[in-house]
């Protein structure tokens, strides 16, 4: 009787949660707009690395004087991503912009192709009211593309190597790790970063030298990067290829 009355209540809490948290965000995103100026920001993340794409073209440097003089505070504007991102921000510069949140169709799209679970909504949802996720979408963080990348590696297994493009996001680089594609893409971003060696060097050296980044510094990230992870492992069987194949 206890199991029968739970099931009956399963999935109205279920939908009931989800949409709380649905609400959540919806006043999240209000208030971060009206309260903290959310709407002056939209693209921001984008235009920092654009203007830095541009300087490497012109002859300059991928990353700022400041950064380059020893031990720097982390400032809005620093650049922390490696240099072979350098690929990914060069169409964005005749691209029209809103192309660059492709990604967020993509995860949505994969997400839908998995049909999760009713139980896995609700932990998506939590996900996706953390601050930092409405902020990193609105402002056009890399971010973004490093979790459509892990959903593709669900799917297709070698695209989970591109997560490398964060590396303080290495764990989530693993998914896709067993088949061959994966190591091929690994063995194309080492090589990249070969050819750019004094710029990755430096990258090395800017990222040691920031006060307040570190090994942890992306784990702000997490939240946004596990939505596709959470709708993968509560999938409904599909007979697609996946990471653990």
């Amino acid at each position: 009787m206890i199991s029968n009355a739970m099931g009956r209540w399963y999935r109205p809490a279920i939908v009931g949660l989800t949409v709380t948290m649905v609400g959540i965000l919806i006043v999240e995103v209000v208030v971060g707009i009206s309260a903290f100026g959310w709407w002056r920001s939209p693209g921001v993340d984008l235009d920092i690395y654009l203007i830095a794409t541009r300087r490497v073209l012109s002859g300059g440097t991928w990353f700022l004087d400041r950064q380059l003089d020893g031990p720097y505070d982390l400032l809005m504007g620093d650049i922390l991503y490696p240099p072979i991102t350098i690929a990914l921000f060069l169409p964005f510069l005749v691209l029209p912009t809103i192309f660059w949140w492709t990604p967020i169709a993509v995860v949505g799209w994969l997400i839908s192709s998995w049909k999760p679970s009713a139980g896995a909504w609700p932990l998506i949802a939590l996900c996706l009211i953390y601050p930092i996720v409405p902020a990193r979408i609105i402002t056009g963080n890399p971010a973004i593309w490093v979790t459509m990348f892990a959903a593709l590696g669900l799917r297709y297994q070698w695209p989970g190597a591109l997560v490398l493009l964060k590396p303080s996001l290495f764990p989530f680089a693993l998914i896709g790790i067993r088949s061959r594609g994966w190591w091929i893409a690994l063995a194309i971003l080492i090589a990249s970063s070969v050819v750019l060696a004094p710029l990755t060097i430096q990258w090395i050296q800017v990222t040691t030298a920031a006060r307040g980044a570190g090994l942890l510094y992306s784990a702000v990230d997490i939240p946004m990067v596990l939505i596709p992870v959470i709708a993968w492992l509560a999938r409904r069987s599909t007979g697609e290829p996946s990471a653990d194949r």
